[in-house]
């Protein structure tokens, strides 16, 4: 029950940074009207004093209805001021009533901790020192004419209710006090555990104004290979990582102009593997002038993902793309050439008597040459090409914006490559080539059927030969 009420029916909790000042309000509001009430009811029956006694009432009922509309509203500017204008103006007229009994100067000590409690250390000592121009103005006009007052069991009742007042405010506001240590500390023990999960778990760098790394998190430390002294002071990413330069030249550009970049990074760890992470890099601003004072990078490792996606475009033992991605490849090619008139050729090569390679030196023997002839492919074609395993031993190169001329020199520099190769164990090797241009209204079957057809032409002239 008393939880309930402190709390405001329990909408704040000892994690809230308000909690403290709700809970004391409450404390003094109680207090200070079951004060009221009883010298309301003492003023009026025992000591005879009407005058008073309706100005205490009047003053609980008011209480009693800022009490309501604190706990219905939770406005604690609003309820903390109108508790000590209330106490203030119980205390003027206590002074004006009584100005000959001492014992209204007792009750004065006490509007100064209300006042700082609820208000805060500022407000509170400004709120105090008016209160005690007030009250100095007040008793200095009267000097010298007030009688002396008889020290009597009024007083003495009147020295007891402030000093259980003040004990119990001071004693409910420590007691507020350590409640919410207790919170912060639980608080505290909470962050350092997401702090230490989020390190262990979460993909975080923190940079400053020129890219200098400033902090990694163990998780990266783990994903890239590199310690924590190692990066710590370094020159961004690229410098260790293997990043791809036009990738982090466009990373830097978006948040060199406070805006979010997010996307994939393939980075080299410091065994020479390759990994790959999906990140959100974002400026980080300073809160009290706005202005940028680093990056921060938070990533995802998506590397088993990426080789999945790897795995299923690609051909297993020559790792150049599979039957699957050329076709997906080929049909990008033929809408983008319908739609800006580009031309494109594709190259098909055969290796040349590969089944004699296979029963003369067996299997092993016929892969190694597959991947031998995949890496030439991948040495002597540009970054725009294509290159793939079509089946068996074919091979499938697609040559974007080039004309049947620069297709066929293309096909000559590879059929060059393959012949001046010296391949183990079998010695050299040929490969017959087959090109075919993109006609306008071709189809990928209609394509591939007659750069099928160039093949055959190739083959049939005597092998080691290109036929467009």
């Amino acid at each position: 029950m008393w939880k309930r009420f402190v709390t405001n029916g329990f909408r704040f909790t000892s994690n809230d940074a308000e909690y403290r000042r709700v809970y004391i309000i409450n404390v003094s509001i109680l207090l200070i009207s079951l004060t009221l009430l009883f010298f309301s009811i003492y003023n009026a029956i025992v000591i005879d004093y009407q005058v008073l006694a309706a100005v205490e009432l009047a003053a609980f009922i008011l209480l009693m209805g800022l009490l309501c509309y604190f706990h219905k509203t939770s406005n604690i500017k609003v309820t903390a001021y109108g508790v000590l204008l209330l106490a203030f103006l119980v205390l003027a007229a206590l002074m004006v009533i009584v100005e000959n009994r001492e014992y209204a100067l007792y009750w004065l000590i006490v509007f100064s901790p209300i006042a700082i409690f609820l208000l805060g250390y500022k407000m509170g000592v400004v709120v105090n020192m008016l209160f005690l121009a007030y009250f100095l103005a007040f008793m200095l006009q009267g000097y010298g004419e007030w009688k002396p007052a008889v020290f009597d069991v009024t007083s003495i009742i009147n020295v007891v209710f402030a000093f259980l007042f003040l004990v119990s405010f001071i004693a409910y506001f420590d007691l507020s006090r350590e409640e919410a240590g207790r919170a912060l500390q639980r608080q505290s023990r909470k962050l350092e555990e997401e702090h230490a999960m989020l390190d262990r778990y979460a993909i975080v760098c923190t940079f400053d104004l020129d890219g200098n790394i400033s902090y990694v998190s163990r998780a990266f430390t783990e994903l890239s290979g590199y310690s924590n002294k190692e990066l710590i002071g370094r020159k961004h990413l690229i410098d260790h990582c293997g990043m791809d330069k036009a990738t982090f030249n466009e990373m830097w550009s978006t948040v060199g102009n406070k805006e979010v970049w997010s996307g994939e990074l393939r980075n080299r760890n410091k065994e020479g593997g390759m990994y790959w992470m999906h990140a959100t890099v974002e400026p980080v601003f300073d809160d009290s002038d706005g202005k940028p004072i680093g990056y921060r990078l938070i990533g995802e490792d998506v590397t088993d993902k990426k080789r999945v996606e790897e795995l299923a475009i690609s051909d297993y033992l020559t790792r150049l793309y599979n039957r699957v991605k050329l076709d997906e490849e080929l049909s990008k090619e033929i809408l983008r050439s319908v739609r800006y008139k580009t031309p494109f050729c594709v190259i098909l090569l055969d290796i040349d008597h590969f089944k004699s390679v296979n029963d003369s030196h067996g299997h092993q023997m016929g892969d190694t040459v597959l991947k031998e002839i995949a890496q030439i492919l991948k040495e002597n074609t540009r970054k725009v090409d294509t290159a793939g395993r079509w089946g068996g031993e074919e091979f499938l190169v697609i040559t974007p914006f080039a004309g049947i001329d620069e297709g066929v020199q293309t096909a000559e520099k590879l059929r060059t490559e393959i012949e001046s190769r010296e391949f183990e164990r079998i010695g050299t090797q040929t490969a017959s080539f087959g090109i075919a241009e993109y006609r306008e209204g071709d189809t990928m079957e209609s394509l591939t059927e007659r750069v099928d057809k160039a093949l055959y032409r190739a083959k049939s002239k005597g092998r080691n030969r290109v036929e467009s």
